[in-house]
C-alpha cells in the first residue's frame, strides 16, 4: 500500500519540481542557501507558498533546509541547473507543462484511440513544437541530456545527432526532426515506458 501511495502521489512531485524550476530556484541557489523570502523576492513568487513549496522538495530531497530556514541544493537539484552538465532543467519543464497536460487526458487516448497531445493542443507534437518556439527551444534542452534506459541500449543518440559535428544533415530540418523523434523515445525509454499505443506514432509514446 505503501507503494502504491507513493505512486498515486507522484503528479504533485512533478508539477513541484516543475515549478521550482520555472522560478529558478535551483540556479538562484547556485550561491549558497537561501530563505524561501530571498528567494521570493528574486523570482517573483508568494513567499509563505514559496516556503511550503521547498519545504514539500526538501521532504523528497531536492533541496534541503537548515536549521536557519535557509534552503540549499542538493544532489538531486544540482542536476536542475541551467548550466550543469547534462542539466534535466529542460526535461523537467517540458514534463510539468505541456506534456503534464497531455498526460492527464490519458482516459481520452485509452477510451477512443485518438492521440490525447493532439486532443488538448489540435495539433501533434512536432506542429505544436514548430508554431512555438519558446516551447521547441526547451523540448531541445531537455534532450541534451544523456538519458539512458534501464538496459543501457537506448540513449545518448538525440544529443549526439543534434550537437555533433557538422555532417551531411548539418543545419537541415531533417536532423532536428530525426534528433527529436530519438529524444521522444529515449525520454521514455529512461522512465521505462516503451508502449505500442496509438498515441504518438511510431516512437511508442504516452499520450
Amino acid at each position: 500500500r505503501e507503494e502504491l501511495n507513493h505512486m498515486i502521489a507522484g503528479f504533485w512531485r512533478t508539477q513541484a519540481i516543475y515549478v521550482a524550476v520555472r522560478l529558478r530556484i535551483p540556479d538562484l541557489l547556485a550561491a549558497g542557501p537561501r530563505t524561501a523570502d530571498e528567494l521570493a523576492a528574486e523570482s517573483g513568487a508568494h513567499p509563505r507558498s514559496l516556503y511550503r513549496l521547498l519545504r514539500a522538495l526538501a521532504s523528497s530531497g531536492v533541496f534541503c533546509e537548515d536549521a536557519d530556514h535557509r534552503f540549499a541544493l542538493t544532489p538531486l537539484s544540482e542536476c536542475l541547473r541551467r548550466d550543469a552538465p547534462g542539466s534535466l532543467a529542460g526535461l523537467a519543464w517540458m514534463r510539468g507543462d505541456w506534456q503534464y497536460r497531455a498526460w492527464g487526458d490519458l482516459l481520452h487516448n485509452v477510451q477512443t484511440g485518438e492521440t490525447a497531445f493532439n486532443h488538448v493542443f489540435g495539433e501533434p507534437l512536432f506542429d505544436f513544437l514548430r508554431h512555438t518556439p519558446e516551447n521547441a527551444a526547451i523540448f531541445d534542452q531537455g534532450m541534451v541530456g544523456d538519458l539512458r534506459s534501464n538496459s543501457g541500449l537506448v540513449g545518448g543518440d538525440a544529443a549526439k545527432l543534434r550537437n555533433g559535428p557538422a555532417g551531411p544533415l548539418a543545419g537541415t530540418p531533417f536532423r532536428d526532426i530525426l534528433a527529436r523523434a530519438l529524444a521522444v523515445q529515449e525520454v521514455n525509454a529512461a522512465m521505462g515506458v516503451i508502449v505500442a499505443a496509438p498515441t504518438a506514432g511510431g516512437a511508442g509514446v504516452l499520450p
